[in-house]
């Protein structure tokens, strides 16, 4: 009762999402909020306990980094590059599993101590893609190439 999930994006399932909730008791504690900007949706991270992707498909989900980037735990499924980019900083869930995110989600809310070892976990992963460090990869990566050291 203590929770809201917010629900940011759009796609052909939404009016079927909405109607499950109103139907299911649940419409006060869900909100769909549409396609939002990058500003509305890092506010939205910045607020979060967590964040959920629960995509049966990704190619690389940029969407993971920024929510690690703000110290929110990310929970996600097993799609595409996700585990790469996660690696063991978040929690992983196989896909259409609806069970498996439910407990997830339990162990971040439920939990004070792994939510705060997830948050700064998460945080330390996000550095790892930032600009600096990947400049930094990429110049040893073309020194190896060019015979350099």
């Amino acid at each position: 009762p203590d929770f809201k999930l917010v629900i940011i994006g759009d796609g052909d399932e939404r009016a079927k999402l909405e109607s499950l909730c109103v139907e299911l008791g649940v419409g006060a504690a869900v909100e769909f909020r549409g396609t939002q900007g990058r500003q509305y949706i890092s506010d939205e991270l910045n607020k979060s306990v967590a964040f959920v992707l629960t995509s049966v498909s990704e190619g690389f989900p940029k969407v993971i980094i920024e929510a690690m980037a703000t110290g929110t735990p990310v929970i996600a499924s097993d799609s595409g590059n996700v585990k790469n980019v996660i690696g063991d900083y978040g929690i992983i869930f196989p896909c259409k599993n609806s069970h498996a995110v439910c407990s997830a989600m339990n162990d971040i809310i439920n939990d004070d101590q792994f939510y705060k070892e997830c948050a700064k976990r998460v945080e330390e992963r996000a550095q790892q893609y930032s600009w600096e460090h990947t400049v930094e990869k990429l110049d040893t990566i073309y020194r190896s190439l060019l015979g350099e050291r």
